[in-house]
């Protein structure tokens, strides 16, 4: 052994040296976690079971409602969780191969025209994600791709990588010919716009992952609008604060402007008087 090593070796203190000694090492998170999290359920059960609560409240947070909606959340976090691995994790194999880290086939983006499902609703979301992104895509849509069109389509995109679609509807504002007094108007909102500002209140922007939702704010100041970011949670909250006179002076205050409720006897199946004033929309108001 060099003298160096031994030097050190006589240089270190016993603290220093780990010891073989059997010992318990407690850690105190295990056991401050749990107690935090009984004393916490213990208070939400207390408030639950003594808060003032509407009809309708009461009946969400009832024990059998929350055993059925418990059920349900696992349920579909089993499911989304075994579909994303089943198809992320073959795909994160392959994407990391070498030859296709550079990948940039042909993108076609597809859903259903029914209404019973949000499919539409999906693709319209990630067109425009990839169209803002200027990433380039072909889209087809079908209620239940059995048609000739889709199916022409789909032939098509096989064979080329791209299918396009007419837009001979769409016309591009420099072609109309707009009117003196429709370009005036637009004129003046714009020089009124940039004179005195405007705030533009957005509810929690890009919660769902709408990219092509989100303007950028750099292109709205230069119009003279400028974003005020709020929270859906923090209206909730707030709107839970607003007693049952306030609301329905609200309500009262919409009809006189010409808003028309139409209700019914059951919560089920209609809008009731107990649900305009307890709920939405008057108490956001």
């Amino acid at each position: 052994m060099s003298d160096l090593a031994i030097a050190a070796a006589e240089a270190q203190s016993p603290d220093d040296v780990e010891s073989d000694a059997p010992g318990r090492t407690w850690n105190f998170d295990l056991i401050i976690t749990p107690i935090a999290m009984g004393l916490l359920l213990i208070l939400l059960i207390t408030v639950w079971q003594f808060a003032d609560m509407d009809v309708t409240t009461k009946k969400i947070l009832s024990p059998a409602n929350l055993r059925i909606q418990t059920w349900q959340h696992l349920q579909i976090t089993f499911w989304s969780t075994l579909l994303v691995i089943s198809i992320a994790i073959p795909l994160g194999i392959f994407i990391t191969r070498e030859g296709f880290k550079k990948f940039s086939g042909p993108i076609l983006t597809v859903a259903n025209w029914s209404g019973q499902w949000p499919g539409l609703v999906g693709m319209l979301n990630l067109n425009g994600s990839l169209t803002k992104a200027g990433v380039k895509y072909s889209t087809l849509w079908s209620e239940d791709f059995t048609d000739d069109y889709f199916r022409t389509k789909l032939r098509t995109w096989l064979t080329t990588g791209r299918c396009a679609h007419k837009t001979d509807h769409v016309q591009p504002l420099a072609r109309i010919q707009l009117s003196a007094s429709v370009r005036r108007t637009g004129e003046k909102l714009a020089a009124q716009l940039l004179r005195e500002k405007a705030i533009m209140g957005i509810f929690d922007e890009g919660c769902m992952g709408m990219f092509n939702a989100i303007i950028p704010d750099d292109l709205l100041h230069r119009v003279g609008v400028f974003k005020e970011r709020l929270s859906q949670s923090t209206l909730y909250a707030e709107s839970c604060t607003v007693d049952d006179a306030e609301a329905a002076g609200v309500r009262a205050w919409m009809e006189r402007r010409g808003m028309k409720f139409h209700t019914g006897p059951d919560e089920a199946t209609d809008l009731t008087l107990s649900l305009i004033h307890i709920s939405e929309p008057t108490r956001p108001y």
